[in-house]
């Protein structure tokens, strides 16, 4: 199970500490709460913060605003024999909300590819928080209440 982790901000990663990045090849309209409903780009980002541990991290940028909200594990770190079942969830999740997902094969990239693609890939800054969800649409319409309603609901997978 994913959730949203209003504070992750990997400032300190290396490109020595990314094992995969999965990146969404089209972008999906979802709602989070927070965040208005508009089109966004789904990542998965496998990394190591620490000797024989991993962690993933779910990312979902949205262009238009240049935010973006991270999603994690029950586990916040884990075994790395662990990583491909928690690396296929997280695809999973990705792909049941419509996005198409790329293997970028970020291993098999020579380190100079492996730093570009990390300068494209939208990691969000230090203490980025989600807007509280009142202050997302002031003024709810019909169409925004189901709207939001067809977040949630795809949002609960």
């Amino acid at each position: 199970m994913f959730s949203v982790d209003a504070h992750f901000a990997p400032q300190s990663m290396q490109r020595e500490q990314v094992l995969a990045l999965t990146q969404s090849m089209n972008a999906i309209t979802v709602q989070v709460p927070g965040f208005p409903v508009a089109p966004a780009m789904g990542y998965v980002l496998s990394y190591a913060p620490t000797g024989g541990q991993a962690a993933v991290v779910i990312l979902l940028h949205y262009s238009d605003s240049n935010r973006t909200v991270a999603y994690v594990p029950d586990e916040a770190s884990f075994p790395l024999t662990d990583l491909p079942r928690v690396t296929e969830e997280a695809a999973v999740f990705l792909e049941s909300m419509g996005f198409i997902l790329d293997d970028t094969a970020f291993g098999t990239l020579a380190p100079a590819e492996q730093e570009a693609l990390l300068q494209r890939t939208p990691l969000p800054a230090a203490g980025t928080t989600a807007a509280p969800a009142a202050a997302a649409s002031p003024k709810k319409t019909a169409a925004g209440s189901k709207s939001e309603a067809v977040g949630r609901l795809l949002m609960s997978f």
